[in-house]
């Protein structure tokens, strides 16, 4: 099994930032940005409270929210180039995420953790392989399909927390229960629930540049999860939080999880919330190890 050498390890670092990072933020124009331009920001900027726009009826199409089914994953590689060569991030790793599972990523900066999220979650195409959820080829769809599917079945919080910055908290949560075609007459109890859950009650009608690095996390991560999504993806979640809160946060989340039977994959750094995982998936010289916390 090849070497991720520690001399390359600031090129793949290079690498994974701009090369990845142009592909996760496509992604993110496609999820939101283009999204919001095309059907949906016309209707939240008029008028964003829960209980005004008419229900739609979901496409019974790939698109279409489906029951939580094992992901599935084949011979994925990832390469890399870098000044110093052609590097491989992971090669040939294999697993199957049991439905409803909660698995952490953990490695050294630059081993793949965040890029492993990105393939999962269709943002990021790997160089081989294959990912399946259920009897759906997450790569065999079109990006178009990919993009409906994340909408409907996923949740994904990033690092770089993208709200909506001429929304506030509230209509940045509204606005993926929009895009999830979520009934309307359920916004207004979901968004209520989120925001208690992440404990920003008081900050829902605030203004992105108004609300704190930590706050604008929670408020990214009740965005992800209002919609109730099969899947959910979070690229160190808790990294803005204290101690306490984010061991409280956890506390939620896996209550969260445990209540809507979702599978929830989450990078961390911190030794203490892996106790909360099912499985750890940990990444390191172009392999992936699996353990159980004790």
């Amino acid at each position: 099994m090849p070497h991720v050498q520690s001399g390359v390890q600031s090129g793949v670092q290079s690498d994974v930032q701009s090369g990845v990072q142009s592909d996760v933020q496509s992604g993110v124009q496609s999820d939101v940005q283009s999204g919001v331009q095309t059907d949906v920001l016309p209707d939240v900027q008029t008028d964003v409270q829960p209980g005004v726009q008419p229900d739609r009826q979901p496409d019974k199409r790939v698109d279409a929210p489906q029951d939580v089914q094992p992901i599935v994953v084949r011979d994925l590689t990832q390469m890399f180039d870098s000044p110093a060569g052609r590097v491989k991030l992971f090669e040939n790793v294999s697993f199957t995420i049991p439905p409803g599972a909660l698995i952490m990523l953990r490695g050294k900066s630059g081993t793949g953790k965040t890029t492993l999220l990105n393939i999962l979650s269709g943002l990021s195409s790997p160089t081989s392989g294959e990912v399946r959820y259920g009897e759906v080829h997450l790569f065999k769809l079109d990006d178009k399909q990919r993009t409906l599917f994340r909408r409907r079945n996923m949740g994904i919080v990033f690092q770089a927390h993208p709200l909506v910055p001429t929304m506030t908290a509230y209509e940045n949560i509204v606005l993926t229960l929009k895009l999830a075609r979520v009934p309307a007459r359920e916004w207004e109890a979901r968004v209520k629930a989120v925001l208690a859950m992440v404990e920003m009650e008081r900050r829902a009608h605030h203004l992105p540049t108004e609300l704190s690095g930590g706050e604008e996390q929670r408020i990214a991560l009740a965005r992800a999860l209002v919609h109730h999504p099969a899947y959910m993806f979070a690229d160190e979640p808790t990294a803005e939080l204290d101690h306490t809160r984010s061991i409280r946060l956890m506390e939620r989340l896996r209550r969260f999880q445990e209540t809507h039977g979702s599978t929830i994959i989450m990078t961390t750094h911190d030794p203490e919330l892996l106790t909360f995982a099912d499985q750890v998936y940990e990444l390191g010289q172009a392999s992936l190890r699996t353990t159980v916390p004790s």
